[in-house]
């Protein structure tokens, strides 16, 4: 991680967001379109949820943490990466994809982005919140050994900076997940919620 890095220039920021969106699977649009999002720590299971929930709906899942990678070996700083991500979502929205934003939205602002580019697109917008102990998150965030920036000892101290922004939050979000629980069996009562929310709004 390079500290030293420019932050991407503005006439930069459209042209980049086209060719990171060349590297996204979007062979194949769902039925019933509609935009993912999530509140949820880092080590909360956030990009694992993400991950599952866009291949079961077709949804184009958008990381952020893999812009900033992405920024990052173009020779950019890791800065703006939701602008990034929200160019590209309005790009497949534009299609008629679905889109799963794998980035954390404790920010009131973003959140309200989000629906507003729903909106837009009159698409469904469904927040989901991630819930996990803590004494889980800092033991996966100790003993990560995938290639990410952020793990061991500086994933908790960003997860410790960060804590405090996710206490008293206001937002209602559709779904509560259990980060701590039986995966296969969580994503099951989550997909059925969804799939409930969904049908209301037919």
């Amino acid at each position: 991680m390079n500290k030293n890095l420019q932050d991407i220039p503005d006439n930069k920021i459209s042209e980049f967001a086209i060719q990171f969106s060349n590297h996204l699977n979007c062979s194949q649009k769902p039925e019933k379109p509609f935009v993912l999002y999530f509140i949820g720590m880092i080590g909360s299971g956030k990009s694992t949820t993400a991950k599952f929930l866009s291949r079961h709906y077709n949804l184009i899942r958008i990381s952020t943490d893999e812009i900033r990678d992405f920024l990052e070996q173009n020779g950019f700083s890791r800065e703006r990466s939701f602008d990034i991500a929200e160019i590209v979502a309005e790009n497949f929205l534009q299609q008629g994809f679905g889109v799963c934003f794998d980035a954390c939205f404790v920010d009131q602002y973003f959140q309200d982005h989000v629906v507003e580019l729903s909106n837009k697109f009159k698409m469904q917008p469904i927040l989901l919140q991630m819930q996990t102990p803590e004494s889980i998150i800092l033991k996966r965030l100790q003993s990560d050994n995938s290639d990410r920036a952020y793990k061991g000892d500086i994933a908790i101290q960003d997860y410790m900076s960060r804590k405090a922004k996710f206490e008293n939050l206001t937002a209602q979000p559709v779904v509560i997940v259990d980060g701590s629980g039986n995966f296969d069996i969580e994503m099951k009562r989550v997909i059925d919620i969804i799939d409930k929310k969904l049908k209301m709004i037919d």
